[in-house]
């Protein structure tokens, strides 16, 4: 994931939109497929150590590598709505300036032996985070070759080699 942002006032802004933009549900559901249980039976007013004490009690959680990370990684009062927001907020990957995320791609492109491609998705929603993206960083991963800026083929299938 990415965000091309002008500064770290706009990266704070979009994360904190982006986490406003998650049903609060659907922060348990997230959590739950790292923890191996029914996240819509999850109660996310209750701590993370009740929740848990009950999951161990009850032998239904298979991924305990997960649940004892929670453990060790909240305070007995963390609720599972304030933990599940925390998982939510993962770092969105490539954050930063055109140039910041150039710089971060074209790291990633070396120490990956220089021979494919990138994956994207925008953490600022589409179509506007995707057009940045294409408007911003693209000219700068061009003038460094490391994106082409034509290709032979008239299609994408010819461009592909797909035939």
């Amino acid at each position: 994931r990415f965000d091309v942002v002008s500064g770290p006032e706009e990266a704070e802004y979009n994360k904190q939109r982006y986490l406003d933009a998650i049903p609060e549900q659907m922060r348990l559901v997230f959590l739950s497929q790292w923890w191996g249980v029914d996240g819509f039976k999850l109660d996310a007013q209750r701590t993370v150590h009740e929740t848990i004490a009950e999951i161990k009690e009850l032998g239904v959680g298979p991924n305990w590598s997960y649940l004892h990370n929670a453990l060790a990684n909240t305070k007995p009062t963390t609720t599972m709505q304030e933990y599940g927001k925390q998982w939510m907020s993962a770092d969105a990957g490539w954050i930063g300036t055109p140039d910041q995320i150039a710089d971060m791609m074209e790291e990633e492109h070396h120490a990956l032996g220089a021979n494919g491609g990138f994956m994207i998705t925008s953490r600022s929603g589409y179509p506007d985070g995707l057009a940045r993206f294409v408007q911003e960083v693209v000219p700068i991963l061009q003038a460094r070759g490391l994106y082409k800026t034509e290709y032979e083929g008239k299609t994408m299938r010819e461009n592909l080699c797909i035939y």
